[in-house]
């Protein structure tokens, strides 16, 4: 082949990869098709703010495996978590507490302990209360902080709705198997925000909330010892903070109503990667 014919040839050739290139939006090779992950979609959840803090860990984590799912997560309180998980209006749900047996059965995966811890106005130098000196604070024996070692002012106790597992929690510490003795001037709160507001708006106050890192960075509160164990997440996880629950996330009864994407999420959780998110936190 003479030099005439070779670069006949070459121009033949790049003139067919133009035509090509332009057919192709001017891509010579075409760019392989992603798979879609067959578990991407948008799933709904529902749940107590005390279990929150493994929930929203636990996601992220298992959202980088699988970036085309996407979980909304809304807080309620548990018993309309609960009803909500078993009647399929969300996906999964997430509490703080044991079932009750007056509630519907539905399905629970341990995902850590959750603690719970009495908390004062930031301004409060208070750090440590005993399990008497709350006691007597609630039933209104103790009236004034200078009582246990405070700054003088009149105590002001709050609690939450009797169905809360943060209040529920603390009972069981404090007063065991007995039953709470309650002032008649401790005001009732039925939602944690609202309990956080009163504890920032009062000086005298008092009140119960979840041992969350949220909670702890909170400037208007603070969350104070109990029995001379102090409520850290540290302490939380090795067992010296007593005031605790385990955590769970919860479907439906009906292994066959669970999604595929769920079904994955629970077998991440009960795997060594979930495990150690969930001891670590």
């Amino acid at each position: 082949m003479d030099i005439r014919q070779w670069g006949r040839g070459v121009g033949i050739l790049i003139a067919a990869l133009l035509v090509f290139g332009a057919c192709t939006g001017g891509s010579v090779l075409p760019t392989p098709a992603k798979t879609k992950d067959p578990l991407a979609g948008d799933y709904v959840a529902s749940g107590a703010n005390g279990a929150n803090p493994q929930m929203t860990a636990l996601i992220t984590a298992f959202s980088r495996l699988h970036p085309g799912v996407n979980f909304q997560l809304n807080d309620i309180d548990t018993e309309t978590s609960v009803v909500n998980v078993s009647t399929g209006d969300v996906d999964f749900g997430y509490i703080g507490r044991d079932l009750r047996s007056t509630e519907p059965k539905i399905t629970l995966t341990p995902i850590g302990i959750t603690g719970s811890a009495m908390a004062v106005n930031a301004a409060n130098p208070i750090t440590n209360l005993t399990t008497d000196q709350t006691a007597n604070m609630y039933a209104g024996q103790i009236k004034d902080w200078s009582e246990v070692g405070s700054t003088a002012g009149p105590v002001k106790a709050f609690r939450r709705e009797a169905a809360s597992s943060t209040r529920t929690t603390i009972e069981s510490y404090v007063w065991g198997s007995a039953t709470p003795a309650y002032s008649a001037d401790v005001q009732e709160i039925f939602e944690s925000a609202d309990t956080i507001k009163a504890l920032g708006a009062f000086k005298g106050s008092i009140g119960t909330v979840t041992l969350s890192a949220k909670n702890l960075k909170d400037t208007t509160m603070k969350l104070i010892g109990m029995d001379g164990a102090q409520p850290t997440l540290a302490n939380l996880n090795n067992g010296t903070w007593k005031i605790s629950k385990v955590s769970y996330m919860t479907t439906n009864g009906d292994p066959t109503k669970v999604k595929p994407a769920i079904k994955a999420f629970l077998d991440f959780i009960k795997s060594p990667a979930g495990q150690k998110i969930i001891t670590g936190l």
